[in-house]
C-alpha cells in the first residue's frame, strides 16, 4: 500500500515538472515575425507603413515621396524580397516584420533606426527622420548578384 502511494506520488511529480518543462521551452522559442501585406498602408500607434515596390505598385502616386524608403538589394544593387525589418524609435520597436517586396516605407513623426536581416547575413541598418524630406535608406546584403 504505501509503494502503491510512492509510485502514484513520484507520477504526479514527475507529470508536473514534465509540463513545467515543456511550458518554459515552448514560451522561449522566439516568434516569427509577421509578413507586410503587400501595397497595403499599415497606420498602427503613429507610424504609417508599407511594403511594396512591386510591378505596376511601385509607380503608384500614394507611395511616391514618403519621408522613408528603405530599399532591399544584393552586392549587384539587384532588389531583394522577404527581409525581415526591426523599425525602433527612441529604443522601442515600433514595427517587426517581413517584407516580400524590395521597398519597405515610413512615415510619422521623429527619428527611427532600421535594422534589416536577410538569410542568415550579416545585419543592416540605418536610420532616418521619418517626417522629413525624402530618404533612401538601402540596405545592401552581401548576396551574390543572378546571372
Amino acid at each position: 500500500m504505501n509503494f502503491t502511494r510512492f509510485l502514484a506520488g513520484t507520477a504526479l511529480a514527475l507529470a508536473y515538472a514534465g509540463s513545467a518543462f515543456a511550458a518554459d521551452t515552448m514560451s522561449a522559442a522566439p516568434a516569427m515575425p509577421m509578413s507586410a501585406p503587400m501595397d497595403q498602408i499599415v497606420d498602427d500607434g503613429g507610424i504609417q507603413t508599407v511594403c511594396t515596390g512591386v510591378g505596376s505598385a511601385k509607380d503608384d502616386p500614394q507611395f511616391q515621396n514618403w519621408p522613408a524608403q528603405i530599399e532591399f538589394s544584393n552586392e549587384g544593387t539587384q532588389y531583394l524580397s522577404g527581409v525581415h525589418i526591426v523599425i525602433s524609435k527612441g529604443g522601442s520597436v515600433v514595427r517587426d516584420s517581413v517584407c516580400n517586396g524590395p521597398w519597405f516605407l515610413v512615415k510619422g513623426p521623429g527619428t527611427y533606426t532600421v535594422k534589416g536581416s536577410f538569410e542568415g547575413m550579416q545585419d543592416k541598418s540605418g536610420s532616418f527622420s521619418g517626417d522629413g524630406p525624402h530618404k533612401r535608406v538601402v540596405l545592401q546584403f552581401a548576396k551574390a548578384p543572378n546571372q
